[in-house]
Order: C-alpha cells, then structure tokens, then sequence
C-alpha cells in the first residue's frame, strides 16, 4: 500500500529546528459565480506553468468527496458527503465509500464501485486504506472495516474507539494514517473531547492520563499514536482547534495545519513535538484567547494562540485567514524537483493548494 502521506499529495495535485519560508508556488481557483461543470472547473484552476491538472473522476461517479485515500492498486477511494447537517436526509440509504478505478490506464476513472454505505458513516471525515481493511472515521465513532474474500465488500465491521463527540461535526475525529513504525497517527478537533475503548471504558494512554479534554492535563484538539489494534494509545500534542489529518513523513516527524477562530487571521502550521501544549486556550483555566492578561498581544493572529505563555510550542507558521483541511509532506519523485520534500497544505477557505519549502535551521 502507498502511504497516504504520498498518496494524497498525488492524488490533490496537493523540529531539531525546522522554519519555513513564503510558499514557492500555489494551486488557486478563480472567483466564479453558480456551480461550475467539472471540465468549467478546471479551465479555472490557476496553475504553476510546469503542472498539470486532469479530471479523475466528477459526477455522477462520485459525489462532495470528503476524504480520500489510494490503495495498493493504484484505486482511490472516496467517502462521500452529503448527509450533512441540516441536510442529513439528502441521501436516506446513508452516504457511501467509493472505489474509483482506472482500468485502462488512461488516467480517468472507468470503474466504480460502492464499497458500503450506511447512515453510520454519514459525512465520515476520515478515510484509511491498509491491506484488507479500511479505517473510517466519523464521530462518535472510529470504525474497521474488513474485506475477508476479496469482493470488495466488506465481511466484517468493528469498532476500534467510541464515544468521541462531533458527531455531524467538522472538529471531530480525522483521518487516521499509518506511519514508518508500522503505527497509526490519528488526530481529532476541539469538539472530539474524549477517547473510549469498544466497551465503553475510557483510553488510558501510556503516560497514564485518560484521554479527554478536561485539562488533566489534556484540552481541545489532539493527536495520538496507537498500534494497528487501538492499544498503547500515546498523547502527542494537545491544545489545537480543528487540527485536520496529521502528515507523517518517512522519518516519523508530525506535521499539522489548525484552523483559527473563523476570520482571525491565525490559521497555522505546526511541528508536533512529543507531548507538546498547543495554545488554543490557556494553561491556567482554560482560558480564551480574548481575554485580558499580561503582556497580551495587540495583533490578533499573534494573540491568538498564547504564543508568550511558558511552555507553548511555537508555531511554525501563521497562514492568516482560511479554513485549512490537510496537509502532506511529498517525498515522490514524479512532480518538478522544486516540489519535492516540500509541505503541501490545502486551505479550503481561500481555494488555494500550498507548497511550502521546509529548510533547516541549524542542528537543535
């Protein structure tokens, strides 16, 4: 199987001390009125001169792909979403998992097939291909799902943890990602709030803390690492927003991007440093970043994650306005050399796809 980190990045053309510098170039689409036909859509995507973008698949095949992910053939899978909030009922048979397979090998999807569909995966916003199994996660729920003959159907539907809140909820729980150490990474936003085993108990990770946001010690977004079977759950970082799919590059270092307050120009980038405090409400009491204390900063993007509190991770970089949605780091080598290693980051607020070159500063 590829890694979803490569995976992604293919399929979306997506600290010793690590800064990173202005984008090197980036994927936008125009200011447009009414929907747009999928080949209308294209013609008005603005793209570097040495990229080029072709349409996979569009509707009918594929409806509001809300998360995606490639199996080991070279397949893209896609849950879709449109049973979501006040349109829960659009679709009644319950939203789908998608398989989109190019057959011919002329780069557009020719097959599809529903893998299953369900009201318990509504607007799932998490999606893992590996092996025989696939991983869905949509709050309050994380499920498993295993193909045992190979139908693409699957036999067999288990729960890895329960009674995460979020539910029909853009900060619940995100995708979850295998990683270099044979490990899943996994993250959820500020409205997922607890962690529970199939039985209903609580995750109590291995630095002995149950894992919910009632700042003992944990608050607000997280991201964790677990083995393939939900045990050894481990904290890694807390105290985002709605921290969407965790990147995972091939020397297991985390990278994240966050949403800020809608509008406040503190969408950030984030290395995650093992058992790190991510400043999105204050250690103390919890408190918003609105509120008055010492020596806050005047210029909201900078306020707005308690950056001058003591022992708050620094951000890495502060994108100003948007609504980011993932991120990888991509390590293939078919795109232009001046994207390769570089960080991808989709921000669906402003319609832009970023690449960021990472550079080192010093050996810390």
């Amino acid at each position: 199987m590829l890694s979803p980190v490569y995976s992604r990045a293919l399929f979306c053309l997506f600290v010793s001390v690590f800064v990173l510098s202005s984008p090197l170039t980036s994927t936008y689409c125009k200011d447009v009125s009414g929907p747009l036909s999928p080949e209308e859509t294209l013609k008005n995507l603005v793209i570097p001169g040495d990229l080029e973008v072709t349409l996979f698949a569009s509707e009918p095949m594929v409806r509001n792909p809300a998360t995606l992910d490639i199996d080991a053939r070279g397949r893209v899978w896609a849950a879709e979403g449109l049973n979501y909030r006040r349109y829960q009922d659009m679709v009644p048979e319950g939203d789908r998992i998608v398989i989109l397979e190019d057959t011919d090998g002329d780069g557009k999807a020719d097959s599809e097939k529903t893998y299953y569909q369900g009201k318990d995966i509504d607007n799932a916003l998490g999606l893992c291909v590996i092996g025989n199994k696939v991983i869905v996660s949509r709050s309050p729920n994380v499920f498993i799902f295993t193909d045992e003959d190979g139908d693409d159907k699957p036999d067999k539907k288990e729960v890895l943890f329960q009674g995460i809140s979020g539910e029909q909820h853009d900060h619940g729980v995100h995708s979850f990602v295998f990683g270099p150490d044979g490990k899943f990474y996994f993250n959820m936003g500020n409205e997922g709030k607890q962690l529970l085993h199939p039985n209903g108990k609580p995750v109590v990770d291995l630095a002995g803390n149950e894992v919910n946001a009632t700042r003992n010690p944990y608050q607000q977004g997280m991201v964790f690492r677990c083995n393939l079977d939900g045990s050894e759950v481990e904290t890694l970082g807390w105290n985002f927003r709605n921290n969407y799919e965790v990147a995972v590059d091939s020397f297991g270092r985390l990278w994240q991007s966050d949403n800020d307050d809608d509008g406040n120009q503190g969408v950030r980038i984030n290395y995650v440093a093992p058992f790190g405090n991510y400043g999105y409400k204050g250690e103390l009491g919890g408190e918003n970043w609105r509120s008055e204390r010492i020596n806050r900063e005047e210029e909201i993007p900078l306020r707005h994650w308690f950056q001058n509190d003591p022992g708050v991770v620094p951000n890495l970089l502060q994108t100003m306005w948007g609504s980011p949605t993932g991120m990888a780091i991509y390590e293939g080598r078919l795109l232009p050399e001046r994207f390769q290693d570089e960080m991808v980051h989709c921000d669906a607020g402003p319609r832009v796809v970023r690449a960021y070159p990472v550079k080192p500063d010093g050996g810390g």
